[in-house]
């Protein structure tokens, strides 16, 4: 795991679709399209960036995690999901650069860069109960279990994970 990097969290206007073309890729190379990158689907990458762009105004903003310069991350925080003061928030670190200890640093870096403007109070993620690996990069980043579960499609059960603002 990488200690000290040198990373920016960049908004969805500083997006550049080769960037988004060759990310979105590699989650088809490796069979996850499905599962990770369901928003991107049936868009060309220019499409995508543009809805990004203009999601902004219904309260859904994206942000891209770049690590020398190359997108590693990509999230999405949603305002005033569940009750007005609680937000909801979701990540995909590409393949290649899964278990250098990104997911974390880019999980706090989004919160603390995106999420203070929208005034919410918490934030949630719902994520997998087999995906081991993402809830950690959620409890090292200071989030902590809500105590619900959701059952997804495919016999899947999801755990969800919240951080109240406030708390350091």
């Amino acid at each position: 795991m990488i200690k000290d990097i040198s990373y920016r969290i960049a908004p969805a206007s500083e997006f550049d679709a080769g960037d988004i073309q060759d990310y979105y890729d590699e989650f088809i190379h490796n069979g996850e399209e499905c599962k990770v990158l369901w928003f991107m689907a049936g868009k060309s990458a220019d499409e995508w960036v543009k809805m990004a762009v203009e999601d902004l105004a219904d309260g859904t903003e994206y942000a891209g995690f770049y690590v020398d310069g190359r997108l590693v991350g990509l999230c999405r925080i949603k305002e005033k999901i569940n009750f007005p003061q609680s937000g909801n928030f979701g990540y995909a670190i590409r393949p290649s650069e899964r278990g250098k200890g990104y997911a974390s640093k880019f999980i706090t870096a989004a919160v603390e860069s995106f999420v203070p403007r929208y005034g919410l109070e918490m934030i949630t993620a719902c994520v997998d109960c087999m995906n081991i690996r993402s809830i950690r990069a959620f409890i090292r980043a200071g989030w902590k279990y809500s105590g619900k579960t959701y059952e997804w499609p495919h016999e899947r059960t999801a755990v969800e994970l919240c951080k109240r603002l406030n708390e350091r």
